[in-house]
Order: structure tokens, then sequence, then C-alpha cells
């Protein structure tokens, strides 16, 4: 079985060619088996009698077999003895090619970091994938380098929004103080209703750990009107389905009014506990269920 001493060879082998060999030898590791659908000459930007000679050259030191790794052994060699060559550019076109045919996030988000930039409609959303795996592996660095190359990356308001919002939950866990600097953007998008209730909802967390209270009230306020319209909305349509079916019952009119009643939020009790501070009079005998869901 191929070795650390193999690995030397193939590195050595590939220092002694020219700079278009070493970068086709590391498309062809990338690409794996989907390098057969995709041309090295096109991907790297060369013409099609260059590329056939990086190939052959390949072939000739016995790294490739009819276009393909001779050893698996070999395609991990070049993975990781061959320096990346410096090529956003190339970066950008290996991760369309990966894309397109099943790669997952995490595999996309390497190219798409070092590509710094991709325009292109599904790396967002790829970039936010892998950002989430990468922070549940505890790899902030990680998830960082994804978020900021999705932000750069976007040109929509509302998605610009949802990535700040993600990075202030990656950035909070290496520096709180770096992090802060997003909020009053988010806030200020809150109170003109470009924030989705799921998104104030983490926010108001993010504020009250800053000691925002009064602007985490604020957000939770449209949080509460922005769910009573949802309870109202629902429940015309439950009372419409019940004046389509007849039903005139008392017994149902007061499940239906009482099922569209207003709550009272308990995320805004626990707030406002927290702005009042302790409690002056004896607490009640009855467990708190102020907790933020």
């Amino acid at each position: 079985m191929p070795g650390e001493a193999y690995e030397r060879a193939v590195a050595q082998c590939l220092s002694r060619t020219d700079d278009l060999t070493r970068r086709t030898a590391w498309l062809l590791a990338v690409l794996g088996e989907r390098a057969t659908h995709a041309g090295p000459a096109e991907l790297l930007g060369v013409s099609r009698q260059a590329g056939e000679r990086s190939l052959r050259a390949l072939h000739d030191m016995g790294l490739l077999a009819h276009g393909r790794f001779r050893h698996e052994a070999g395609r991990t060699a070049v993975l990781r003895r061959a320096e990346p060559p410096r090529s956003a550019r190339l970066e950008a076109r290996v991760a369309q090619v990966l894309y397109e045919h099943g790669a997952p996030a995490t595999a996309l988000a390497r190219h798409l970091v070092a590509a710094e930039t991709v325009d292109a409609p599904w790396a967002l959303p790829v970039l936010l994938e892998a950002a989430e795996a990468a922070l549940a592996r505890d790899e902030v660095g990680t998830a960082l380098d994804c978020l900021r190359v999705a932000r750069d990356s976007c040109a929509d308001e509302r998605q610009l929004l949802e990535v700040r919002l993600a990075l202030v939950r990656a950035g909070w866990r290496v520096d709180p103080s770096a992090a802060v600097r997003h909020l009053s953007a988010l806030t200020d998008a809150a109170q003109a209703g470009r924030l989705t209730v799921r998104a104030m909802k983490a926010l108001v967390g993010h504020l009250l750990w800053f000691g925002r209270a009064d602007d985490a009230l604020e957000v939770l306020r449209i949080v509460e009107q922005e769910q009573e319209q949802e309870q109202e909305g629902e429940g015309v349509a439950r009372g419409r389905r019940w004046i389509r079916c007849g039903s005139g019952s008392r017994t149902g009119i007061r499940g239906w009014r009482g099922s569209t009643a207003p709550r009272w939020p308990r995320a805004r009790i626990a707030v406002r506990r927290q702005v009042a501070g302790p409690p002056t009079c004896r607490p009640s005998r009855r467990p708190s269920s102020a907790r933020w869901p």
C-alpha cells in the first residue's frame, strides 16, 4: 500500500514539471471522477493543445492512465502535497463543476472561500449551509470565512441581513465585542419590518446578552404584532370553515374565539423582569414559565 514515501515521490515529480502541469494535476485530483465531464483546458483557461500537453506529461510520469489517476493514492498525494494554484477564477470554476455534480456544501465552500466572490445564485445558500455545519463542529474560523464571502457576494438586502445575523451568532463565540457592531443595523431592519419572526427572536437573545434591553423589548413588541396578525388570519380562516360547514353551535364559536385570543409571550415577561430587577414582593409558589422557547 503506497504511503509517505510514495507521496514524497509524487511531490518531487510534480516539482520538476511546469506550472500548467502542476495545476492540471491539482485540478484532476480535486474533481476526481467529475473530471471526465469537464475539460481541464477549459477550466484552466488555456488552449486545448496546452491542456493535452500537460495531460500527456502526467501520463508519462506514470501518475495518470486513460485520463485518470492510476491509483487513488496518487490523487491523495496530489491533494496533500501539491500547492493549490492561487487563482480565484479557477477556484470559482471548480466550485461550479462540483456544484453541478452534487458535491456537498462543505466541499464547495473551500473553493468558494478561495474564490472570494462568486456571482452564482446557488453560492449563498451553500455558504450558509457550510457555515452552519462548521459551527456544529465548533470550527468557528471556517464558519466566519464562509459568512464573510457570503456577505461580500450578497446583493439582496434581505439575504444580507440573514448573513449579518449569522455573523453575529458565529462571531460571538470568538469575540463578542466584534459581533456587537451588527446589532444596530439588525435592530433597524427589525423595526422596518425586514426581518422574519424567527430572525427577530434570535436577535432578541443577542440584544439581551449585550444589555440592550430596551431594543430587545421593542423587537419583541414587533414579534408580538406579527404573531397576533398570523393568529388573526388563522382565526378568520377557521371561522370561514365553520360557516361553510354550517356549524353555528355556541360550543364551536367559543372554541374558535378562544383559539384566536392573543397570548402574552413568555419571553416578554422574562425581559420585563430583567429590566425591572428582582421582585420586592414575595414570589408566587407557582413555578415560573418565563423562559425563552
